[in-house]
């Protein structure tokens, strides 16, 4: 079974072996997938010295400019999308709402799993949005 594992493309934490919570799921469930002989996939934006090599586990470096904004997280996810449709995985594990975007689109099997449950926390803060914001960001959470 082929799987892919798209990372959050945040720089502080996607790194394996794991910088953040969401990391820390990926890296021993895909390590574990591995080694029971599947083909895994890890689709991450930091470069190679940043992650730790692996014999078993595919690190697939995406690109990614200005992390931390919402186009950033959509350009990944668009580049993740064409790197998925290549590979035609068996399952793609999505863990976070934005970098899935684009991914979401594919016509291969997806899990999506996330303890950030609330991306846009902002938008629901008086003072720290406008009703335009507000309404973009509600629409990319739903979607």
């Amino acid at each position: 079974m082929r799987t892919v594992f798209v990372g959050t493309n945040d720089p502080k934490l996607d790194r394996y072996p794991p910088g953040g919570g969401i990391e820390s799921q990926i890296w021993p469930l895909a390590q574990h997938l591995s080694a029971s002989g599947h083909d895994v996939h890890i689709l991450t934006r930091l470069r190679a010295e940043a992650r730790e090599k692996s014999d078993s586990v595919r690190i697939h470096e995406v690109a990614s400019r200005a992390p931390g904004t919402v186009m950033s997280h959509y350009r990944f996810s668009s580049n993740c999308k064409r790197i998925i449709e290549k590979l035609r995985p068996d399952v793609t594990y999505l863990a976070e709402k934005l970098t899935s975007m684009a991914v979401s689109r594919t016509r291969f099997a997806k899990v999506y799993y996330t303890h950030n449950r609330d991306t846009f926390r902002d938008y629901r803060l008086p003072g720290h949005s406008n009703p335009l914001r507000a309404g973009l960001a509600r629409m990319i959470e739903n979607r």
